[in-house]
């Protein structure tokens, strides 16, 4: 007997130990494809001349296929991403977790500035920038560093997930999880409609910077402004969850 409870013990702990399937490393550093990072923090990829995959974490995050993300279905899309992270299924992101996240799924996070990655953006609910002849927007404002992720993040935060830890603990529960995508909505639906569209999300800085999109003027949220629709395009960034979360 003490050996056959042996035996279920290893097998619960390797059970434990098999997460659900992840996106693959992104491949975008040699230009093969575009990337954007969710809200969530889930990164998604498309091949150049396809949409700006932002459209394909919409399609996602939008269950009923209304057009339409309303703060529940937003909430829903943030538990999804996070029980995929929660690999050993005890309720929390721990410091493991989040290195595999920042390592092998969302490896941008640990990237610099290679190209002068800076956005220059209104403040929080302020007038963005008139849209620029190529599709991105050219908003006014004090200059910022965009790091890491949040070249291809709406809300241009360098790592989505550690950003979540409000109480600096080294890990992230489902409640910090819900409330970061509050937090996150909130800040998207600038117009406080209760929903979001794909036409009204801003755009990502590498959208920004590198096309996608048509003329536009931007209408300020957490960015600077958006240029247009959401268009074939680079990679992605946006402005900033910052401190609130």
């Amino acid at each position: 007997m003490p050996a056959l409870a042996a035996l279920i013990l290893i097998a619960q702990a390797s059970t434990a130990t098999v997460g659900p399937a992840l996106p693959p490393p992104p491949m975008h550093r040699d230009g093969s494809q575009q990337t954007f990072i969710a809200p969530s923090g889930e990164p998604f990829h498309a091949p150049h001349g396809d949409p700006y995959p932002v459209a394909l974490w919409f399609a996602q995050a939008d269950a009923n296929h209304d057009g339409k993300i309303t703060q529940r279905e937003f909430t829903a899309d943030f538990l999804n991403f996070f029980n995929r992270l929660d690999v050993n299924h005890d309720g929390i992101i721990d410091a493991a977790e989040i290195t595999r996240y920042e390592n092998e799924i969302v490896p941008e996070t640990h990237s610099g500035d290679p190209g002068g990655a800076r956005w220059s953006g209104a403040s929080e609910g302020g007038e963005g920038g008139e849209g620029g002849e190529d599709g991105g927007s050219k908003p006014s404002g004090p200059v910022q560093i965009v790091d890491g992720a949040g070249r291809y993040d709406l809300l241009a935060l360098p790592e989505s997930i550690t950003a979540m830890d409000t109480t600096l603990r080294g890990h992230i529960s489902r409640q910090q999880v819900i409330d970061a995508a509050d937090l996150r909505f909130t800040a998207l639906d600038g117009d406080q409609r209760g929903y979001l569209t794909l036409d009204r999300l801003p755009q990502t800085w590498v959208q920004s910077h590198h096309g996608g999109g048509g003329k536009g003027k931007g209408r300020g949220n957490w960015h600077g402004g958006r240029g247009g629709r959401h268009g074939g395009g680079f990679g992605g960034h946006g402005d900033g969850d910052g401190g609130r979360d």
